[in-house]
């Protein structure tokens, strides 16, 4: 099962929305992903492109993920 998940924005570690994760990851290191970032008003969308965003690479126990994938949908 996939557990690594990229985020960028207020899911980021110290940002308004990390606290809505239900579990602890089990690590978080700075990533980038190729993609473009559009400006939907009060939040940022991610989209396919050849720009860089910077963000986090989330490691979650595979026992986590459905729950967490559950909990940040509801969320955003």
């Amino acid at each position: 099962m996939l557990n690594n998940l990229f985020v960028y924005g207020t899911l980021k570690k110290g940002h308004l929305r990390s606290r809505m994760w239900p579990r602890a990851p089990q690590t978080i290191r700075t990533a980038l992903a190729r993609g473009r970032l559009l400006d939907l008003g009060a939040y940022p969308g991610l989209i396919p492109g050849e720009d860089w965003v910077l963000g986090e690479l989330w490691t979650l126990a595979s026992e986590d993920v459905l729950e967490t994938l559950e909990v940040l949908d509801q969320v955003e």
